[in-house]
């Protein structure tokens, strides 16, 4: 029997009854974890492509009109604050859903990527934000707040 990988060959993880799909996600989840309440973290979260506009997903041919970010963040209200991806590998289509993201979302998305240097071509422009690991590692609450703050801000 084959040990439990993905196609990337990283090793699936249970951590605090949650399933991860890599090692690096979930350290990134328990580097969220200290940053914010574990309560209002919902891993694997469904996000839908086009936020809240009514668009037909047919005009803009595409066939699944969401996708599950690593986590969502939410306040007691249940109002959604921010997602969070956590990148090992860039793929082509990640292209595609930070520019749908971009174009239709409403709340911040960072996206915590393992390298130093993120890939030609993914810039942090309006709502999406790259941040390297070793750089998310090292925020304090205040600076995670002060960070969505100007990603709100440059998004307006």
């Amino acid at each position: 029997m084959r040990s439990k990988t993905n196609k990337y060959n990283a090793k699936r993880v249970v951590l605090h009854g949650i399933k991860f799909d890599s090692i690096y996600e979930s350290q990134v989840y328990e580097k969220l974890c200290s940053l914010v309440n574990k309560a209002f973290i919902s891993p694997h979260a469904r996000a839908a492509y086009l936020g809240n506009d009514t668009l037909n997903s047919r005009e803009l041919c595409i066939s699944n009109t969401s996708w599950r970010v690593d986590f969502l963040v939410r306040r007691k209200t249940d109002t959604r604050v921010f997602a969070l991806e956590a990148k090992g590998r860039f793929l082509q289509s990640d292209k595609f859903k930070f520019l749908l993201w971009q174009l239709y979302q409403d709340i911040p998305l960072l996206v915590v990527h393992l390298n130093d240097k993120k890939p030609r071509g993914f810039h942090s422009s309006g709502l999406v934000h790259f941040i390297s690991w070793r750089h998310f590692s090292l925020m304090s609450q205040v600076d995670l707040v002060e960070l969505l703050q100007l990603i709100r801000d440059r998004s307006r």
